[in-house]
């Protein structure tokens, strides 16, 4: 976590983005390639890296959204130099860099894409027509509750059966 006037301006020096001065925050996301080398080898272990620090962005990302936060996410710069400018151990590198700060601007959210338009059954082209797509779905706590009960249904008429065969 990065908050000094003087750390920022040596991570603006690094991604060479004005942003940084309007930015009352910056989440610096180091990884370390020898712990992560233990776990996938060394071939995969800057790799694996990326990956999982894109995955611990994303979630910055969609928390600081949830809170009213906005945020801009860098990568691909000389993650040595600011490691450097840091004192990072050798194996330690920054991966990302996460501005975080409320904005007098924000962005209208994009309608979003049903599901139906996405996503495809068996072949590309065959849309999937499924209750995902209406306004009414409440998300995976509510498709557990309908699937349950549609199973308890069954479960009961199952039994009722096997009682009467029986």
């Amino acid at each position: 976590m990065v908050e000094t006037d003087e750390t920022m301006e040596q991570i603006q020096q690094v991604i060479d983005d004005n942003r940084v001065e309007e930015a009352p925050t910056a989440v610096v996301v180091l990884t370390d390639r020898e712990r992560m080398a233990r776990r996938f080898g060394r071939e995969e272990a800057i790799e694996a890296c990326e990956a999982e620090s894109s995955a611990a962005v994303h979630n910055m990302r969609l928390i600081g959204s949830e809170n009213g936060l906005s945020t801009v996410r860098f990568s691909g710069f000389d993650g040595k130099v600011l490691g450097d400018m840091l004192t990072c151990p050798d194996n330690v590198v920054p991966t990302d860099i996460v501005l975080l700060g409320y904005t007098d601007n924000p962005v209208p959210m994009s309608e979003k894409y049903g599901m139906n338009e996405i996503c495809y059954y068996e072949e590309y082209g065959n849309q999937v027509s499924t209750f995902f797509d209406g306004p009414e779905w409440e998300g995976v706590g509510e498709e557990r509750r309908i699937f349950k009960k549609k199973y308890k249904g069954f479960r009961d008429k199952l039994s009722r059966i096997i009682r009467k065969v029986l």
